[in-house]
């Protein structure tokens, strides 16, 4: 096993101690037995019995972590109804997130300053279309996924709950479609809402050289940017009030 294997190993190991140590402190507050899930086939890591609190956990080292990777193929299979006669949208995915059919470019892709403004312009036009849409796939619904999300708790500490930042994400979903727009640097999308960034895009480029995860769409989630004075972020009394 590789060094890389080992500490990825080791981060999934941490992470699903966290969610078993955030269940037991719902649990107690909640006075509810809590169910910890942690399955790739789910976006859902804890829930309450009823199902009324579905949660996903950000437990972060930094201001951001990865809220979702996803490969060119399932990205463009999941907004497929969104993107129906619009080649451009394929196009751009394909070239700025790369491949084989990009050998002579660094890293097998093309940065955007490699690409046709008007197809880069589409994109965008696309992406601030569908905002809400993708912020489904992103941090709800997830692709083929089973259930749906409807909080996050952000925290960047492993013990105390006061750290907790707890996120209603249908607001934060309209939040995000009400005030923010992506933007498109050289060799990453940015997501900037109120002048703060929340998110970016990149691709993955980490891995197997020149696979299709190599050339995945990478998501990042900027949790240390939250507005804390935004109603998207809630408290635990909003969250006992899903269990009445």
């Amino acid at each position: 096993m590789t060094s890389r294997q080992e500490s990825g190993r080791s981060a999934k190991l941490q992470g699903h101690i966290y969610e078993h140590i955030v269940s037991d402190i719902l649990a107690e507050k909640f006075n509810t037995n809590m169910i910890v899930h942690g399955a790739p086939n789910t976006k859902i890591d804890i829930c309450d019995e009823s199902n009324a609190i579905r949660l996903s956990l950000k437990n972060a080292s930094t201001k951001n972590t990865q809220v979702s990777l996803i490969t060119q193929s399932n990205f463009l299979q999941a907004l497929e109804q969104e993107i129906a006669g619009n080649e451009e949208i394929n196009e751009f995915v394909n070239k700025f997130f790369g491949g084989n059919d990009y050998a002579n470019y660094p890293r097998h892709r093309m940065s955007a300053s490699d690409i046709d403004s008007a197809i880069s312009d589409r994109f965008i036009k696309f992406m601030n279309d569908h905002n809400e849409k993708i912020m489904d796939l992103l941090m709800i619904t997830g692709f083929n996924q089973i259930g749906d999300v409807n909080y996050m708790i952000w925290s960047n500490k492993n013990t105390a709950d006061e750290d907790f930042i707890i996120v209603d994400l249908n607001e934060f979903k309209k939040y995000c479609a009400e005030n923010g727009e992506w933007i498109l640097c050289d060799t990453t999308l940015h997501f900037i809402a109120n002048g703060v960034k929340l998110f970016h895009l990149q691709m993955k480029g980490s891995g197997p050289k020149y696979t299709s995860g190599y050339h995945s769409l990478q998501f990042h989630i900027y949790g240390g940017n939250f507005d804390l004075n935004s109603k998207y972020v809630v408290t635990f009394d909003k969250l006992q009030q899903e269990l009445i």
